[in-house]
């Protein structure tokens, strides 16, 4: 396929009398300032472009012609494809074969990059203030289109008097109009961060292009350009490398530190090296219009033989800059004590003025970080691909010159595309996997507890690497039966103490959409020694089942969000100068306006500690009246329950509990009952008639432990485990 002639374009001469108008264009044509185009004109003639398509040609000649210039368009033989190309070949020199020049050298290198840092300083404050304009403007058009969902949170901080409501916070925060805010706000950012790193990342071309500080305008528009292609090698590339840290949680174990240290230290190692690997990667992608799976390529390529020099030289500009930081600091107080010496008023306007000069000098330092990469970048280019620059001034004398045209604009509305479609299948991929980091979190946290110090030796016996419960069907009692149902557990959570725990009532909100009532508990001697906010939020939940009216109608929204979510069945605990006290939200149905149509509201309280593992106690609260619990030596029940003047429950009413006719059950109610040499005793009939009877070894382990016979513990956990108990296993891993 035939390609369109190219042609250079030379000014001849021009009309003196129309010198203004000419220069006027030829500005505007390329970019420059005035003071940079009227010395060319008394030089001619003068090759305004050396290779352009014949269509371009006529027309840029057509234009100049009508502003009195004349101008002759040469032929060019044997070239074809875009001007300004990355990798221009230079024209052979005596025709002899290509000459790469010499390295720059650090000192070179690092003085180059501080003097584009510094010497662009306008520029720079230019760009601070244009970004910093465009984030406020965004944060009030944000305002506008959400309606204000963003301040809407601050009054839901204080619905409901103090401590706030945390369901009505939450709901503020999850409303669409507020997640809408925010994401419109992280678009805005990302795109004015994507500004402000291109035109840091082309700062050095376009110093060099234009001999000095460039023009903020052209910057400002090359940058612009080439946003959409920075943000999606950005995400392509660094968002992998933040999450190999993450993907080292899959082989973190507590019980093998070695290895556990090489995969994060491993994650932590890989991640930097293929940063500084990939360090031309961003510089590519702000300086060609290239796409973003074209830049990590070009820009692997480009780093071959620079990387560890890249390093070292991060390197001595980190220790530069912090002997800057220190020597600047050393500066400002001083400056700020000799100020106070002479007038009080003089230091409080010499201090911060002394502070922010300080902080735009780290600033100015800070810009050599990208500048230096730069750098590199556009010396691998000269140096492995042969290109030349039509530049006023060069990093060196032997780097080659050459009219290199126009520079290509922006791929325009495909970059854009391809941002939405890279970022939208990343987000995608973080949503697919955040289920698997939590769950892997949440099994850290067990294996890590189960590792502590202060807890005591069943509580870590106890523990292993998936929380489960064994839960015997029928042992749930009602109210007043003199117990509760308590299922054994993997102990876990903090010691409790002999004490009491009541549940009232308390306010109700009428809200049309969301009515809600507060449940206030109130622990005395429950959590000895131990602050509220040091109490986890599981050592007490309660859970709602019903609200009843007095038409019998069950009022409460089971399918609220806050009550789907069992972060809100947990408890805060707070000091009220006696006693600590925790509110539960309880969410209505949507028309509830008077707290007395409510007359029951029934749930459970489920308590976990490290000495009474993990207990279901069911309550219910009639009108106003207040229930009250006790907590005795591991166990719980209604108070009133104990006998009169009895220091401890009855051993004769404890034991007249009807056993269950089922054995497994009947067992397992005596080691609830704390009689555990007869819950052996059925056990080992359980297991004569079936030795694979894992639960049964599993159980009868426990109340041999609680004996204090850890041997026979042990033999049944490890028989337990032998016949595929989950639990069993996890305790002998312990």
């Amino acid at each position: 396929m035939s390609e369109e002639p190219r042609y250079r374009v030379v000014l001849e001469s021009f009309d003196a009398g129309r010198e203004l108008e000419l220069v006027v264009l030829l500005s505007k044509l390329s970019g420059k300032p005035f003071d940079q185009i009227r010395p060319h004109l008394g030089n001619l003639p003068w090759k305004l472009a050396s290779s352009m398509p014949e269509s371009k040609a006529r027309k840029l000649a057509s234009q100049l012609e009508k502003e009195g210039a004349v101008v002759r368009l040469e032929q060019v033989e044997g070239q074809s494809g875009g001007s300004g190309a990355a990798g221009r070949q230079p024209p052979a020199a005596g025709g002899g074969g290509f000459r790469p020049p010499a390295p720059l050298g650090l000192g070179r290198r690092l003085r180059w990059a501080l003097r584009i840092a510094f010497g662009t300083k306008l520029t720079q404050i230019g760009l601070i203030l244009i970004t910093g304009l465009a984030s406020l403007i965004g944060s009030l058009v944000t305002g506008l289109l959400t309606g204000g969902a963003m301040l809407s949170v601050m009054p839901a901080m204080g619905e409901g008097g103090t401590p706030p409501d945390p369901a009505a916070m939450l709901q503020a925060m999850t409303s669409p109009g507020f997640l809408a805010a925010i994401a419109i706000q992280l678009v805005v950012m990302m795109l004015i961060w994507g500004l402000y790193q291109a035109a840091l990342l082309r700062l050095a071309p376009e110093y060099f292009r234009q001999g000095g500080r460039p023009p903020f305008g052209r910057l400002l528009r090359g940058a612009f350009a080439r946003v959409p292609d920075l943000l999606s090698t950005a995400a392509i590339v660094f968002l992998p490398l933040a999450a190999l840290p993450l993907l080292a949680l899959m082989f973190v174990d507590p019980d093998a530190p070695e290895r556990t240290a090489l995969a994060v230290g491993g994650g932590f190692l890989v991640s930097m090296v293929l940063t500084f690997a990939l360090f031309l990667v961003m510089p590519v992608a702000a300086n060609e219009p290239v796409g973003p799976v074209r830049a990590l390529v070009r820009g692997w390529r480009l780093a071959s033989g620079y990387r560890w020099r890249f390093l070292g030289h991060v390197i001595v500009l980190l220790l530069l800059m912090l002997g800057v930081m220190m020597l600047a600091t050393l500066g400002v107080g001083a400056v700020a004590s000799l100020a106070a010496q002479v007038d009080l008023v003089l230091a409080a306007i010499v201090g911060p003025l002394a502070y922010f000069a300080e902080v735009l000098l780290l600033l100015f330092m800070a810009t050599a970080f990208p500048v230096l990469a730069t750098l590199f970048y556009l010396e691998a280019r000269a140096r492995h691909e042969g290109a030349c620059f039509d530049w006023r001034e060069v990093p060196a004398d032997d780097w080659p010159t050459c009219d290199v045209g126009d520079e290509p604009p922006g791929r325009g509305i495909r970059a854009w595309g391809e941002l939405l479609l890279v970022n939208g299948a990343i987000l995608g991929l973080i949503y697919l996997a955040t289920p698997l980091v939590e769950q892997r979190l949440g099994e850290l946290a067990v294996q890590f507890q189960a590792l502590m110090p202060d807890q005591p030796a069943s509580s870590k016996a106890g523990q292993g690497r998936h929380e489960q419960s064994t839960v015997v069907p029928g042992l749930d009692v009602e109210q007043g039966s003199g117990t509760g149902a308590r299922t054994l557990t993997l102990p876990t959570g903090p010691r409790f103490g002999d004490g009491t725990l009541s549940i009232r009532r308390d306010l109700f909100f009428s809200d049309e959409k969301d009515p809600r009532l507060w449940v206030r508990l109130r622990a005395d001697g429950l959590f000895p020694g131990m602050k509220p906010g040091a109490i986890p939020g599981k050592a007490v939940q309660v859970r709602i089942r019903e609200a009843r009216a007095r038409n019998g109608r069950n009022l409460y929204n089971a399918a609220s969000q806050f009550e789907r979510n069992t972060f809100f069945h947990e408890l805060q605990w707070m000091h009220d100068g006696k006693s600590l006290t925790a509110l539960r939200t309880v969410h209505l149905l949507p028309g509830v306006k008077q707290a007395d149509d409510i007359v029951l509201i029934k749930g459970e309280l489920v308590m976990e500690g490290s000495d009474i593992g993990r207990m279901t106690v069911p309550f219910a609260l009639r009108d106003d009246q207040p229930v009250r619990f006790e907590l005795e030596a591991g166990r719980i029940r209604p108070a009133g329950d104990r006998p009169p003047g009895s220091g401890q429950m009855s051993e004769a009413k404890t034991r007249s509990a009807p056993l269950p006719k089922d054995p497994n059950e009947a067992a397992y109610a005596l080691y609830q009952q704390g009689r555990y040499r007869e819950s052996i005793r059925m056990l080992d009939r359980i297991i004569a008639d079936d030795p694979k009877n894992s639960w049964a070894w599993y159980t009868r382990a426990w109340a041999y432990w609680k004996l204090g016979d850890r041997d026979k513990a042990y033999a049944d956990v490890a028989m337990a485990c032998d016949l595929g108990y989950e639990e069993a296993c996890s305790l002998k891993r312990q």
